[in-house]
């Protein structure tokens, strides 16, 4: 609809900004994405632009700041903390996070995990936590406007979700000098260098989490300097300066670029 108003209205050309390639009101996964009459295509990462039928998807990624120094490691003392920056919704399974947390202290690592978002899973997140006696293990932060203090805090990040068509928390806590521990899906893989950045893991095997956790409270020091390389990765391929460029490179290329708008 939006489209054939732009067309109706003269406009110069339209642009169809493709964020995900999932419908979270059902949790089905689109196979093909079908969208009439843009002029371009702009997916956030080459697993939502793959899905795109009957154009080829320009994949720009998100761009983030860096600085031009590597932010401070982490102190690599007391319990290991684990972080997650979400939604509070099913795609994001952090469940997996708070039933990994008592799975790790059943083996006598010592972690904390702070959840940082809200959501309508909150109270049965936090039901969960209740019945894995796992309280003073887990807290809720609710969301916390300053994103770079919060990844400062922690370890590493964990984003256990069953789909992503991008990441950005995990392109926050790179640009933070984090490692990620990530699940094997959508545009996660295209962020996270496995064994490099941080672990990729099968999305929903908890137990696989578990294991790149422990690996973490094992080697602390390697994992510091995954976090490092991390922030160079993003400051490589992820900056803000190259999301402008290629987009401007994109629009210039438009046939007409009377007045370009974006959906």
């Amino acid at each position: 609809m939006v489209r054939a108003v732009c067309r109706f209205a003269g406009v110069g050309a339209v642009v169809q900004h493709l964020h995900g390639r999932i419908n979270e009101a059902n949790g089905v996964q689109a196979s093909e994405l079908n969208f009439p009459a843009p002029d371009a295509v702009i997916a956030c990462s080459q697993a939502v632009a793959d899905c795109v039928r009957g154009y080829r998807a320009e994949v720009i990624y998100a761009g983030i700041e860096t600085g031009s120094q590597p932010p401070a490691a982490a102190p690599q003392a007391g319990p290991l903390r684990l972080g997650a920056l979400a939604r509070l919704v099913p795609l994001k399974n952090i469940e997996a996070l708070i039933e990994a947390t008592a799975l790790l202290a059943a083996k006598g690592i010592d972690v904390q995990a702070e959840i940082a978002g809200s959501g309508p899973s909150e109270s049965s997140l936090r039901a969960l936590v209740l019945s894995l006696g796992v309280s003073e293990r887990v807290r809720f932060l609710g969301w916390d406007a300053d994103v770079k203090k919060l990844l400062a805090s922690w370890d590493l990040l964990v984003m256990p979700s069953l789909e992503e068509g991008f990441g950005l928390s995990a392109l926050e806590a790179m640009a933070a000098g984090r490692p990620v521990v990530a699940s094997r899906v959508g545009g996660l893989c295209e962020l996270v260098v496995d064994g490099m950045t941080g672990r990729l893991f099968p999305p929903g095997d908890t137990d696989a989490l578990v294991r790149c956790i422990t690996e973490a409270a094992n080697d602390r020091q390697r994992w510091a300097l995954m976090g490092a390389e991390g922030w160079r990765r993003a400051q490589a391929h992820f900056s803000t300066d190259l999301m402008t460029r290629r987009t401007v490179e994109l629009y210039d290329r438009l046939p007409d670029r009377g007045a370009p708008r974006t959906e």
